[in-house]
């Protein structure tokens, strides 16, 4: 894995060692980084990290990472947890939902966050959660 940044002519800004699938930008210049378990969090302008997470959950995050309007960061892993950080990469919540989920989480309009993910390994459900 790795992250690389690139300015608008396509030469290279900035690349980190860490990274993978599903970077995303914050309101605050933050490139958000999900690998494995853990979330990076880089200067999107200098690659320098600002911090990293490691979540409790076993499983991997699943595809990336969804933001809010209050930059609080949500995500899902393979082994049915969702978790939540605040801006500052703290862990606010996570909880076990499923066996495992296929979707990175939704945020609806509502603040509502919506999952897909199978229970009894057997079905493919929707989760809503808040």
């Amino acid at each position: 894995g790795g992250t690389t940044a690139f300015h608008p002519d396509g030469t290279v800004k900035w690349t980190a060692t860490n990274g993978g699938w599903g970077v995303c930008l914050d309101g605050l210049g933050r490139a958000l980084v999900p690998q494995s378990r853990t979330v990076f969090a880089y200067n999107k302008d200098t690659g320098s990290l600002l911090w990293s997470t490691t979540l409790p959950f076993i499983g991997n995050i699943v595809e990336g990472l969804s933001i809010d309007s209050a930059n609080r960061i949500y995500m899902s892993s393979t082994d049915g947890f969702v978790a939540c950080l605040d801006k500052n990469g703290t862990l606010l919540w996570n909880i076990k939902v499923c066996d495992t989920f296929v979707t990175q989480p939704s945020i609806a309009a509502s603040s509502a966050i919506y999952l897909s993910g199978y229970s009894w390994y057997r079905q493919n459900f929707l989760y809503r959660i808040r």
